[in-house]
C-alpha cells in the first residue's frame, strides 16, 4: 500500500509505502501524484518504505525512473528521501538513486527518518 500527505509546515511531502507493493501499485501513485501540483516550485520528498517489500523486478527501475520524471516534470528541483530497513528495497532505491541523480533532480537513500529529513532541509 502507498499512502501520501503534504505537512505544511515543512513542506515535505511523506510517502509511506508498507506490505508487499507492486510496480502497479508505483505507477498508480505515480500517475495520482502528477495529478495534484505542489505550491511551491522546489519539491520535497520523503518516502518512508521501512516494512515493505517491493514486488519488482531490476529491469522495473528504469519504467519508474521515467514515470517519476514524468510526474514531477513541472517542478524546478525535485529533492527525494529513502528510508529503508531492508537489503531487497535498498538495492531499488540506490539504483533509483544513482540513475536520476541530476542539476533538477537529487535522490538519497537514509536508514533512519531524521537523517532523511535533515538531508530534506539542507
Amino acid at each position: 500500500m502507498i499512502e501520501f500527505s503534504c505537512r505544511e509546515e515543512s513542506g515535505i511531502v511523506y510517502v509511506n509505502f508498507s506490505g508487499e507493493v507492486s510496480l502497479k501499485e508505483i505507477e498508480d501513485y505515480l500517475d495520482d501524484f502528477a495529478k495534484r501540483r505542489e505550491q511551491t516550485n522546489e519539491l520535497l520528498i520523503l518516502y518512508d518504505m521501512r516494512e515493505s517489500y517491493l514486488e519488482m523486478k531490476l529491469d522495473d527501475v528504469s519504467t519508474v525512473l521515467q514515470m517519476a520524471e514524468e510526474s514531477t516534470k513541472l517542478y524546478e528541483k525535485v529533492k527525494s528521501a529513502y528510508v529503508v530497513d531492508n537489503p531487497q528495497v535498498a538495492v531499488f532505491t540506490t539504483l533509483f538513486s544513482a540513475k536520476a541523480d541530476s542539476g533538477k533532480t537529487k535522490r538519497k537513500v537514509f536508514s533512519t527518518k531524521e537523517a532523511a529529513v535533515n538531508w530534506l532541509e539542507l
